[in-house]
């Protein structure tokens, strides 16, 4: 069952859809989230939106079936420039922080710890991360399975000319 606000002649009311497949499996969701922690997101209220967003989601989906996983990128490691360690590093700077898992009461607090986590620091290896997350499904047998990138951007680092760590795929 979803909350859903209807609004209609100026009134806000709240209503409520509800659907149940014959085949529960197919009700199933699982969703990760692949999150951008690059310095650009400092920039305005970029990262507290996201925050805000996915608090939302959270209290939404609460005792639901679906199933969340998170991944951040950008995260860890600064490039400096003429370091190639720190270019390497900078690269594959991609976590997955929490594997995907039922959405429940257990869960949550994780869920939104990882929230309080969040800081704006390094690059945007974006295409990488989502090489990575394509395995972090593979805990998950049946129902949809989503990604979620929420990014201010795109990859500034798959293809960089002339770096040894471009990824080729």
């Amino acid at each position: 069952e979803w909350g859903v606000l209807n609004v209609s002649d100026g009134a806000v009311q709240i209503a409520r859809l509800s659907v149940e497949p014959a085949d529960r499996d197919l009700a199933k969701t699982s969703v990760l989230f692949v999150l951008d922690c690059s310095r650009s997101m400092a920039q305005g209220a970029r990262m507290e939106t996201l925050v805000n967003t996915l608090d939302k989601f959270s209290q939404l989906v609460q005792g639901s079936r679906i199933q969340v996983g998170v991944r951040f990128f950008g995260h860890r490691h600064e490039w400096v420039a003429g370091n190639e360690e720190s270019e390497k590093r900078a690269r594959q700077d991609s976590e997955l922080k929490m594997p995907i898992q039922e959405f429940n009461s257990n869960a949550l607090p994780k869920f939104k710890e990882l929230l309080d986590e969040l800081a704006p620091r390094g690059e945007t290896p974006l295409f990488y991360a989502l090489l990575q997350a394509a395995a972090d499904f593979h805990t998950v047998e049946n129902g949809r399975k989503l990604v979620v990138v929420i990014t201010d951007g795109v990859d500034n680092w798959s293809r960089s000319a002339g770096s040894r760590y471009s990824v080729d795929r």
